[in-house]
């Protein structure tokens, strides 16, 4: 008897799965990117040119930790990526 005894859809659904976990890290990825451009890249130089935060015209207060973003779109990328190329 064989020991790999799978439903019949197992490989379907295994890549409507990865399709899924794929755009919707993508989709994340976009989030963080979109935040860390709008709160560093947008007033990188206005924020290290006042040494600690800046209030942006709408009022937020912006620091340099909002660099921080990059992070975790870097991250969604990656998995996003690995998601699409998965077998």
């Amino acid at each position: 008897m064989s020991s790999d005894h799978r439903p019949p859809n197992t490989g379907s659904f295994r890549r409507i799965l990865r399709t899924t976990l794929s755009a919707l890290s993508g989709l994340l990825a976009g989030l963080c990117f979109w935040l860390f451009h709008e709160r560093y890249w947008r007033w990188r130089e206005e924020i290290h040119a006042a040494k600690s935060s800046f209030v942006a015209p709408d009022g937020a207060n912006l620091i340099a930790g909002g660099a921080f973003w990059i992070m975790p779109a870097l991250a969604f990328l990656v998995l996003a990526l690995l998601f699409a190329r998965a077998r």
